[in-house]
């Protein structure tokens, strides 16, 4: 059945402001909004069965590409990438990038939903718990690999880009938070990118009748897109405003309540 899209262009300019504040006011990816957005709103329009939880993953990881170049181009500026970093990283976040997306073709829907529920839990009790460490920890170039694959692997499958996985991964390992921030932001560019590519090649064969190419729904793209990156900065405005640890602790009690809800 085709997508009602005269509601859609209420339902996904509103997705993306959402995305764009958080994303500004708490450094969030845009994916942990747009996954559950997304899935909800399509659980509404009779698609084949099952056939939501690969739409909404593919669909927000392309959403994710522009907004994350553009928050990489602005931290590149403010030197807060460590590239020499984030080029170990790479070809894992690359291949991991991939592999999530063919993964996410084969495996049963409501394990997706599942999978997504447990990671959105544990990024709400890692904003609760936090974690630095006190000096900078060195890594192999083969375990950055190990890691970025691991990273672009659930990444991908899970449609939420990377950014709440890599910012620890760079906390933990000495970083401060701007160097935390800028390289999460920049490995988040390379697993949307690849992550999307690969959702497109594998959803060639999907059985809705419009605006989609694979898993990914352009007008949710255009629409969102705009949005959330129009009121990113906004966000960013207010973070310097507003408690910001009381709004991460609403954010992680959002996030349980969200993967409470996917897990069970």
């Amino acid at each position: 059945m085709p997508i009602d899209f005269s509601i859609a262009w209420l339902i996904f300019p509103l997705i993306g402001i959402i995305a764009g504040l958080l994303a500004g006011l708490l450094g969030i990816g845009g994916g942990i909004i747009l996954v559950p957005g997304l899935f909800f709103y399509l659980k509404t329009q009779n698609l084949a069965p099952g056939a939501e939880m690969p739409f909404a993953l593919g669909t927000s990881l392309a959403c994710i590409v522009p907004t994350s170049i553009s928050a990489t181009l602005a931290h590149h500026r403010m030197q807060n990438i460590r590239w020499d970093v984030f080029k170990r990283l790479a070809p894992g976040l690359l291949v991991g990038g991939i592999i999530g997306g063919l993964l996410a073709d084969k495996l049963d829907s409501l394990l997706l939903e599942k999978i997504f529920g447990l990671l959105t839990i544990l990024i709400a009790l890692r904003i609760f718990i936090g974690f630095t460490a006190k000096h900078i920890i060195k890594k192999s170039n083969t375990q950055h690999f190990l890691y970025g694959g691991f990273m672009g692997s659930i990444a991908s499958l899970t449609g939420v880009g990377g950014g709440a996985l890599v910012n620890p991964y760079m906390l933990w390992s000495g970083f401060d938070a701007h160097l935390a921030v800028g390289t999460a932001a920049a490995s988040v560019v390379a697993i949307s990118s690849f992550g999307s590519l690969t959702y497109i090649f594998t959803g060639l064969d999907a059985n809705i009748q419009q605006a989609h190419i694979g898993y990914i729904i352009w007008p949710a793209v255009l629409a969102v897109g705009v949005f959330s990156m129009s009121f990113a900065p906004l966000g960013a405005k207010l973070a310097v405003k507003l408690p910001k640890e009381k709004l991460k602790q609403l954010l992680g009690i959002l996030l349980l309540i969200v993967g409470l809800k996917f897990t069970f």
